[in-house]
């Protein structure tokens, strides 16, 4: 007993600034995962951060690609379960010694866990439950029929069945925007990602008086903006593209009247008056 505490306090810890990939049993008959890969259904602690890896095989060309399940089912494991194709994986010995094809989960878990790699690179300032997150929801689920779904933040839902989970891994579209009709690419506005208030990028700007022409827009040239997505990843864009010039077909000089004319002078012109009187 001391000992499985040990281990189940351990992985907790690691979630703290990883996630645990987990590979499903290559064993094709059986119908649920492997107790090791559903630890996180025994232990609550460790669901944040956990994926477990299903062995699918991808066949054809793109756009026309068939896939097939080479491990065991996600079965009960499928809400955080993710599949990566680990079938003839090419391995080559030292000098070219030997060169064989190899294929398992244990090949397509390798994939998932430098994918979480990628994604703490480009995200640094998200946690590993978010990178996993980002992974789940990305998944391409479209090549089977989802009876399950789970929801994330923001409106973000994905589904997934218990023998793909939520499908095969689609790193680009984790690096990628995600969002919802909820929450598209914002600006976000606050003390932290828990209290904020997100607004439309497309629809915030920075509009300045023609009579500032581009100045303020060629100044900010070179500085970088950034706006979310809904599950929080930070993406960089261009700052100055915030910048839109006022339409007027008023001339400049127009423009400095009104401009004058927003600001009384009627003090100034009593008391010049009164002194000349005086």
């Amino acid at each position: 007993t001391s000992d499985w505490s040990t281990l189940i306090t351990s992985m907790n810890n690691f979630q703290n600034n990883g996630v645990i990939v987990f590979a499903l049993s290559n064993e094709t008959g059986k119908d649920d995962a492997d107790i090791s890969a559903g630890l996180p259904l025994l232990f609550s602690q460790l669901q944040e951060a956990w994926i477990t890896v299903a062995n699918i095989e991808q066949e054809g060309s793109l756009g026309s690609t068939n896939l097939y399940l080479k491990s065991a089912p996600c079965g009960t494991t499928a809400a955080f379960c993710l599949g990566a194709d680990g079938q003839d994986i090419s391995s080559i010995g030292p000098a070219g010694t030997y060169n064989i094809e190899l294929s398992g989960s244990s090949f397509a878990a390798p994939q998932v866990s430098a994918a979480i790699a990628i994604l703490a690179q480009a995200f640094p300032n998200q946690t590993p439950e978010q990178w996993t997150d980002r992974l789940l929801a990305s998944a391409d689920n479209s090549f089977f029929t989802a009876t399950s779904t789970t929801s994330f933040a923001n409106g973000i839902t994905h589904g997934y069945n218990t023998e793909f989970g939520h499908g095969i891994m689609d790193l680009n579209a984790a690096l990628s925007p995600i969002t919802s009709s909820k929450m598209k690419e914002s600006i976000l506005i606050g003390e932290s990602l828990n209290n904020y208030e997100a607004h439309s990028l497309e629809n915030s700007y920075l509009m300045t008086p023609k009579l500032f022409g581009d100045s303020l827009q060629r100044h900010f040239q070179n500085t970088t903006g950034v706006f979310h997505d809904a599950l929080h990843g930070n993406f960089k864009y261009q700052f100055s593209n915030s910048f839109i010039s006022q339409q007027s077909n008023n001339t400049v000089d127009q423009i400095l009247n009104d401009h004058l004319n927003g600001y009384s002078f009627q003090d100034v012109a009593i008391k010049e008056n009164s002194f000349k009187s005086s």
